[in-house]
């Protein structure tokens, strides 16, 4: 799941860059469709690493309390 998330946290970094190009010539339609992408892809890609390290923590606890 972490791999996944950070994947989608590249593919984010890099809509980004395009979104900034896209500004820079100035064309204002691809700028928008392009940090949108890069908004919701940044998201998901934190969403996907954070539940990654909260299941690793859990499964931490669960191998914890078994061994007690």
């Amino acid at each position: 799941m972490k791999v996944a998330g950070w994947i989608f946290v590249v593919f984010a970094i890099l809509n980004f860059i395009v979104f900034i190009a896209a500004m820079a010539m100035g064309e204002a339609e691809a700028a928008g469709s392009k940090i949108g992408g890069a908004i919701m892809l940044g998201v998901l890609g934190a969403y996907l690493v954070h539940r990654g390290k909260q299941k690793e923590q859990e499964e931490k606890n669960r191998e914890k309390w078994n061994k007690e």
